[in-house]
This record gives C-alpha cells, structure tokens and sequence, in this order.
C-alpha cells in the first residue's frame, strides 16, 4: 500500500510539473511573438520612377519593423516611416533602368518583382522639358497656322483666353493648347510647337543620349485631344523629335491610345510614355541616333474636315470641323518612363 501510495503522488506531482511546463511553454511562445519582428511586404512605389537624389514613398506591411532597403544593391537613406509607409531617397550611384527594391527587417528579407511591381531609376535634362510653368517652364518655337488655327499659345496667354473655346481644365498648372477649325484638304498637320529651333548643333546633347539604346529613351506627354467627331478613329497628335535633316514621329490613333494602356482622368487628360522604338522615320533618311537629335516637339494632327482656301481662315461654313489640342509637361527621359503621380 505504501508502495502503491509513492507511485501515485510521483505519478500526481509528475503531471503537476507537466502542465506547469507546458504552460511556461506557451507564455514563452506568446511573449516571443510579442517582440518578434512581423513580415513585411511593398505594396506600391510612388512615384513609380525617380531620379537619383529624389524621394520615393514606399508603402507596406509592417514597415516600422524595417532596418533598411536597397535600390538594387544600394542602401537608400530613410526620411520618414509609419507602419505602413517609409520615404526614401534615391542614392547616388544607383543605376539607370529597372531596379528591385529590397526591404529587410530581424527576421526576413523582401524583395520586390520587376514582374509585379516596376520600378525605375531614370534622368531627365531640363533642357528637353517644356511645363509652361516657372523655372520649368521650356523654350518653344513656331508658328499659328493661318487657315485652321484660331487659339495658340500657353493656357495663361490672354489671346488664348479671349479666344480659346475648347480650353481644358488644367492637370498641372499651365499648358499648351491649340484650337481651330481643320480640313483634310489643306494639311495634316495644322500647327506645332517645339522646344528649341534649327539652329541647335547636332551632338548638343550627345553626353546626355551616350550609351542608351533607343528602348532606353522615352518620350513622356499629358495631353488632351478635345471632343472628336463621332467614330473618328484617325490620327490626333503627332510627336517628333528632330534629327538633322529627318524627323522621328509617333502619330497615334484613339484605338493606339487604348493599346497604349491609356485611360484619360475626368477631364479628358490622358498620361503617356512612348518609347523611341516606336517613332517612325518621317523623311526616311535613317540618321536616328539620339545623341544627334537637336529638338523635340508636339504637332495637331487631325483627317477631317474639308473645304478651304491657302491663306485664308477656314470656318464651319466652309467644311471646317472644330479641333482642340492641349498637352503638359513634355519630356524626354531615358533609363525608363517618367511615370506621372
């Protein structure tokens, strides 16, 4: 019995000690948990392509548990964080093109997919930018037409507000804006701006184009192509840069616009990246090397209407047809796509 006694208390105080330890156990596990750094994930990138030097916001899951993040193999600096947000700089030294971002806390690294999630290091040259505001603001050239052009000029001009009717609301302070009435049987092109004039010296900008394959280099536009004529599905704008002799264009079609991913805001802007590989030679002289390019521009491109007379103001009366263009911070970039916000 007594035997029977001492068996029965180890086999009690043995199970004591069990549930004892299995709740210390358990405690420890929830304390751990507590402290342990959580996963973490991106989610966006905004904006989605930066220059070196600028500031990108990062936002995730759990970004306070974060101790750096790369861009490529380089460390970015930290300018503000929250839990679900941290801003970065771009490094010096970071290299042009795709770059993954990569996120590392205690316990786990994250990096994102160029699949899934782009995004891009790229350069721009204030001189091939034209925003019509400040600073920034770009120099630009060339001429009215004088049979289909009625408003011409900045949105902040005065001409163009006494006699503009097709003027947009603004996506980003002022913009260019071109109007009139338009005949397929006077042009095709029926008024244009460009940044800087003929008399640039091919190779101006060779330091800024070295080494970059056209795929690389991207024609960046906000532009606005007004009301269309039911069904019209011709051309709407073209875009050039200017070569020696030859012109590059991209001349898109309102089913281009839809292929290009495009979808305009609420008040008919559309945001566009085109890349150079997609610019036809105009004059066919094949001197497409971009270090030699000496302007860039933007051009009415319209195929309807009809009627008029050379020198003479076209109207409605006449055949004219009503057109509007505007466009917005025009740029060229390479490394990639200067991605609006």
């Amino acid at each position: 019995m007594k035997n029977s006694f001492f068996l029965k208390s180890e086999v009690l105080y043995s199970s004591i000690m069990l549930i004892f330890l299995l709740a210390s156990c358990n405690k420890n596990d929830d304390d751990s948990s507590d402290d342990a750094p959580a996963n973490i994930e991106i989610t966006s990138i905004e904006p989605a392509s930066a220059q070196v030097g600028e500031n990108v916001v990062v936002k995730g899951v759990n970004m306070l548990s974060v101790i750096s993040i790369k861009v490529g193999d380089l460390d970015a600096a930290f300018n503000a964080t929250s839990d679900s947000i941290i801003e970065i700089t771009i490094p010096q030294q970071a290299q042009l093109g795709l770059n993954t971002l990569t996120c590392v806390n205690d316990i786990e690294t994250y990096t994102t997919s160029d699949e899934t999630l782009k995004f891009y290091v790229i350069e721009s040259n204030n001189e091939l930018i034209m925003t019509f505001d400040g600073n920034d603001a770009g120099i630009y050239n060339g001429l009215a037409d004088k049979e289909e052009s009625t408003a011409y000029g900045t949105s902040d001009d005065q001409d163009v507000i006494a006699n503009a009717v097709g003027l947009p609301n603004s996506i980003d302070g002022n913009f260019f804006h071109f109007e009139g009435y338009c005949s397929a049987d006077l042009s095709g092109t029926y008024a244009a701006t460009t940044w800087n004039s003929d008399l640039m010296s091919p190779g101006t900008y060779a330091d800024f184009f070295s080494d970059v394959s056209l795929q690389d280099v991207y024609f960046n536009i906000q532009v606005n192509i007004g009301d269309l004529p039911q069904g019209y599905d011709g051309k709407l704008f073209g875009l050039k840069v200017r070569f020696d002799g030859d012109d590059y264009k991209f001349i898109p079609t309102v089913s281009d616009l839809a292929k290009l991913g495009g979808t305009p805001n609420e008040d008919g802007w559309y945001n566009l990246n085109i890349p150079m590989t997609s610019f036809i030679d105009d004059a066919e002289i094949g001197t497409f090397e971009m270090s030699q390019m000496q302007r860039f521009g933007v051009e009415v491109q319209r195929s309807y209407g009809t009627g008029g007379t050379n020198g003479v103001p076209l109207t409605e009366a006449d055949g004219g047809v009503f057109y509007s263009l505007s466009f917005d911070n025009a740029r060229l970039s390479i490394g990639g796509p200067y991605l609006f916000n």
